[in-house]
This record gives C-alpha cells, structure tokens and sequence, in this order.
C-alpha cells in the first residue's frame, strides 16, 4: 500500500465526537494527519500504523513463498 492509499483511507474516517474528517498531507518523512482532537489523532495514527504494519508483513510473506 502506498502512501496516497493510506491518505485516502485515513481521509475516509469520521470523528464519532465532532463529526469531522481528518486531512493528511503527503510530505517527504511520511505525512502529516490534522484533525479537530487529539483522541481522534491516535486513532488515526492506530490505523496508519497497522496499514503499513500489514502491508510490510504482506510483502514479506511475498519473499518467502
């Protein structure tokens, strides 16, 4: 999974508090996540976590076939 994908996921998410999306910006370490609370934040960066952990485990498992 590239980047633009998981900017896309996280983009997809709601706040269950505020009602709002968060906007990931692309940037040369990586990206950024702004969003209305910081609750909403870890869970963001939860998700991208686990979408790069799979995606890492993925292509491993590829290797190794």
């Amino acid at each position: 999974m590239d980047l633009t994908s998981v900017k896309h996921r996280l983009e997809s998410n709601l706040c269950p508090e505020h009602h709002q999306h968060p906007t990931v910006t692309l940037n040369d370490q990586g990206f950024t996540i702004s969003c209305c609370c910081d609750n909403f934040k870890e869970r963001l960066v939860q998700l991208a976590t686990d979408y790069l952990t799979d995606d890492v485990m993925d292509q491993i498992s590829d290797i190794f076939k």
